[in-house]
């Protein structure tokens, strides 16, 4: 957190800041949940006997959740106590002081301090400047400092201001202009600290206080909605992913460095611990990375065996790469090697005849001058006379066969020269770990070898490495047992999604010398920040996932992220790699944007929605062009991905707050509004914090059984509403706001009104 508080001292002294004032839940006081509702689930987890036998704990969850909206609903100004809640939970569930005091209890079992901001308040104090403690919370202040507090003597010193105790809120901005004018605060000497946008940014810096965003720069409440609402999955360890964010330092690019805290944190540390326990099982002690991947794998396997006090593993690399082991792998003993070799080349992306000249001593020739950058795998289809262009070029090759089979011999003894400089471990004994999907580097390993390795671990497979069976046989992390939505073919189909980070920056391994060292082909150093920054995310979150507690993440939970990641990157994630480029890993030939402009133009000309469809049709279509389709389409749209879900329309509590922020935006304080339902339920609390007049309500139900009254305020038919003068209307309902709308301007036309002004999603 040093960069972020570093932020806010050189806030505070370069603008004579006198008073600071803090946010309490998700800034300074923390849960050990994946997301606080968690706490009404483990209080039932903790004492089933208490809630008898009418309610799981899902069900309490979801009960006390709408207890706390319904309390809200029935007070002018949508705050609450605790104790108004277990008013609207059902009598016979439980005694209403046990459960709070559990509620409490819960709260204290699963919550911890940011030691941090003990030590950055302490520096202020010193420095003489005001200090307080601000939140929106249903909890009283003493409920707060006994339940979150009690351990900090500086927290408990400090004022503490609640919503509860004031019936005045954040959200509104009513909470900060009264402790503003009770306090005597200056407010352009005032800065304010918290993480949620609205509440402790939009809310502060309307009525001229300053603020800082206690939060990461991705949206990180929109990636776990999707997670759980489109993936089904809660990560335990959010807070985690969430601190780690948050200690980002000034020296890293962000997007980079929060997809390695927040998206692949926790992927990895379950993919480690897969690769530890599978050689456990399998009673090895060496662990084997190998290809690029292991700049990444090799640190943080290392780490987590510290972290589990697993003592007896050592974790290697092996510089390879499917070229640096492919002439290596030859096994020229076999009579129809020649014919093996020519079927293994002549698929390779990018290899063309002139490689093909280079590769087999054949001298430059008429038919190499024109055909020279004819792709091999199409050579079959170029026709000289009556012969193709392969069968020509195979039996130029004949003639050299000597020679090839001597530079394969001389490749594998500078290879071995190197494995046993460098690993001094028998193949057989090692672990060998690989990103995927066919494993063809370590199927030529164990081919140069002549023995197969102890295991061959794969963080995904496709069909692709039954290939290389009987001879080699895998075990993937992400396989035919637990992909449930295709990914392993989408990770197959789009790799740049994620190998530019897992290789690093180090250029791809092409051969090896007699002193046992490695020929690298050029780095890409034009990734060097955006991989290193990476990096450093996933460390940080390693580590603040070992030092809160966490044991582990399951790895259906893990490919839960995978998959939102893939099929649903948000614009910042998306929009990163129109910088990351990637590298093909036979030869390093090409080196090119993961999305660029080139491809972008195809989409637009194609149309988003008609490309979205033959995608949805055909997954592999335009492969060879656009890499990574949904990153493309994130780029292009920022909701574009997450409006074909469908889950954005059914997402209530985000549309509730759009549709606030839209009144607010357009300054209304005063309206009618047409919707009586479930909408107006969740809306009603926020409106009442903002200190809006609401002249009454209008829904079609009375039309049928005429005026009546829902929450002390009058429901009327829209042509009653119309009659009475209505001016100002807001719609409170996404499904059928377009047929609203309409039945207003109609109605309106019709009775000869002025024209009403429409407010809606």
């Amino acid at each position: 957190m040093s960069q972020l508080f570093s932020e806010i001292r050189d806030y505070i002294e370069q603008h004579d800041i006198q008073t600071v004032s803090f946010d309490v839940f998700d800034t300074i006081v923390f849960r050990k949940l994946s997301k606080p509702i968690d706490v009404f689930q483990k209080m039932h987890d903790a004492s089933p006997d208490l809630f008898h036998q009418f309610h799981n704990a899902a069900e309490f969850r979801e009960l006390r959740q709408f207890a706390e909206k319904k309390a809200k609903l029935n007070h002018p100004s949508g705050e609450v106590s605790l104790h108004e809640i277990y008013e609207f939970t059902p009598k016979h569930l439980a005694d209403n002081a046990e459960l709070m005091a559990l509620e409490l209890a819960t709260e204290a079992k699963f919550s911890f301090v940011l030691d941090d901001f003990i030590v950055l308040i302490d520096e202020l104090l010193q420095m003489s400047k005001t200090v307080i403690l601000i939140s929106d919370m249903y909890l009283s202040r003493e409920q707060i400092r006994e339940t979150f507090l009690s351990g900090s003597e500086t927290l408990l010193s400090l004022p503490l201001y609640v919503s509860s105790e004031f019936k005045e809120n954040k959200s509104s901005g009513t909470l900060f202009r009264l402790l503003g004018e009770k306090l005597g605060i200056e407010v352009n000497k005032w800065l304010h600290v918290g993480d949620n946008l609205r509440s402790d940014v939009v809310s502060p810096t309307n009525l001229k206080i300053s603020a800082i965003h206690f939060a990461p720069k991705l949206d990180f409440n929109r990636i776990l909605d999707m997670e759980h609402l489109v993936f089904g999955v809660e990560v335990e360890s959010n807070t985690a992913r969430r601190l780690a964010a948050m200690a980002k330092p000034n020296t890293v690019d962000a997007a980079s460095y929060e997809i390695g805290s927040v998206v692949w944190g926790p992927i990895l540390v379950s993919f480690a611990d897969w690769v530890i326990n599978q050689t456990i099982t399998a009673r090895r002690k060496t662990i084997l990375c190998v290809m690029r991947e292991a700049e990444v794998y090799l640190p943080l396997i290392k780490l987590r065996l510290e972290q589990r006090s697993i003592k007896g593993i050592e974790v290697k690399k092996i510089h390879v790469s499917r070229k640096s082991t492919f002439w290596p792998s030859i096994d020229t003993d076999s009579p129809d090697w020649f014919e093996k070799l020519l079927t293994i080349l002549c698929p390779i992306k990018g290899y063309t005849v002139a490689d093909f000249y280079r590769d087999f001593y054949i001298e430059k020739d008429q038919l190499f001058d024109c055909h020279k950058e004819q792709l091999l795998r199409h050579s079959d289809g170029v026709f000289i006379g009556r012969d193709n262009l392969l069968k020509l070029l195979s039996e130029k090759a004949q003639n050299n066969l000597e020679s090839v089979k001597n530079y394969i011999a001389h490749q594998r003894e500078l290879f071995f020269a190197y494995y046993h400089r460098h690993v001094q471990v028998e193949y057989s004994k090692c672990v060998t770990v690989d990103l995927g999907s066919g494993g063809t580097a370590q199927s030529q390993l164990e081919s140069i070898f002549q023995q197969p390795s102890a295991q061959n671990l794969l963080f995904f497979s496709t069909t692709r490495v039954y290939n290389n069976t009987p001879k080699t046989y895998y075990s993937s992390f992400i396989n035919s047992g637990n992909d449930k939505s295709n990914l392993r073919q989408l990770l197959m189909r789009s790799p740049e999604c994620i190998e530019a980070f897992l290789v690093g920056n180090c250029g791809s391994t092409i051969g090896y010398r007699s002193d046992g060292s490695v020929i690298v082909d050029k780095n890409l150093e034009q990734n060097s920040v955006f991989v290193n920054s990476f990096y450093q995310g996933l460390m940080a979150y390693i580590k603040y996932f070992h030092s809160l507690g966490f044991d582990s993440v399951a790895p259906e939970t893990a490919i839960g992220i995978v998959n939102r990641y893939v099929q649903l990157p948000t614009h910042m994630e998306a929009n990163l790699f129109t910088q990351v480029c990637h590298q093909d890993n036979f030869g390093s030939d090409k080196i090119y944007p993961v999305v660029d402009e080139e491809q972008l133009d195809k989409i637009h000309s194609i149309g988003v929605d008609s490309f979205y469809l033959q995608m949805k049709k055909h997954p592999r279509w335009l492969v060879k062009e656009i890499h990574w389709p949904q990153a493309a389409l994130s780029v292009i749209s920022e909701d574009f991905l997450f409006e074909q879900t469908g889950f954005l329309s059914l997402d209530t509590g985000r549309n509730v707050l759009e549709l606030l922020n839209v009144i607010v935006d357009k300054g209304w304080k005063r309206f009618s509004i047409y919707g009586a339902g479930d909408f107006f339920t969740l809306l009603l609390p926020h409106l009442n914090s903002h200190n809006v007049e609401i002249d009454n309500l209008i829904d079609r139900k009375a039309e049928i059984s005429g005026e009546y009254q829902l929450n002390g305020y009058r429901v009327l038919s829209l042509n009653q509403a119309l009659s009475d003068g209505v001016s100002k209307v807001v719609i409170s309902s996404l499904a059928f706001k377009e047929e609203i709308t309409k039945n207003i301007v109609e109605q309106s036309m019709a009775i000869n009104s002025d024209p009403i002004e429409i407010l809606s999603l």
